[in-house]
C-alpha cells in the first residue's frame, strides 16, 4: 500500500494558508471589539501579532489565542497586567486550556459588570428626564 506523501515545500503551504484563514476568522470575531476607526487590514495585522504573543504565553490551540486576543482587543493589549488577569498568567501549574477559560469568564463577567452600569446610568438619565 503507498502511502500519500507530501512534500515540504507543499506541507509549508498548506500551514500558512491554514493560519491565513484562522487569523481572518479571528479578524472578523473581534472586529465587533474595536472602536470602529481600524480597517480590516489593521484589525488582522494585530490579531497576527496578538496571536504571536499568546503562543509565546504557552496557549496554543486555537480556542486558546482566540481567547487571549479577544482579550486584548476587549480590555487593551497589556490586559495580563490588570489585576484580574494577574492571577491566570502567574499560575504555572495550571494547563493553557484552564487558563483560556479563565480569561474568558474573567472577560465575561467584566462586560456584564460594564452592561450593568451602563444600564443604571441610562435608567438614571431617563428618571431626570422624566422628573
Amino acid at each position: 500500500m503507498n502511502a500519500l506523501r507530501i512534500s515540504a515545500h507543499s506541507m509549508s503551504v498548506l500551514e500558512q494558508y491554514s493560519e491565513r484563514r484562522y487569523l481572518d476568522r479571528l479578524a472578523a470575531l473581534v472586529a465587533g471589539l474595536t472602536d470602529g476607526g481600524e480597517t480590516e487590514e489593521e484589525i488582522l495585522a494585530e490579531c497576527r501579532e496578538l496571536a504571536a504573543r499568546a503562543r509565546a504565553n504557552g496557549f496554543t490551540t486555537e480556542f486558546e489565542v482566540a481567547a487571549y486576543v479577544a482579550c486584548s482587543f476587549a480590555e487593551g493589549a497589556n490586559f495580563g497586567k490588570l489585576p484580574q488577569y494577574q492571577n491566570v498568567f502567574e499560575s504555572p501549574s495550571l494547563p493553557a486550556r484552564a487558563k483560556a477559560d479563565m480569561l474568558l469568564m474573567i472577560l465575561e463577567h467584566t462586560s456584564r459588570s460594564e452592561s450593568r452600569e451602563e444600564d443604571s446610568v441610562a435608567e438614571q438619565e431617563e428618571t431626570r428626564e422624566q422628573g
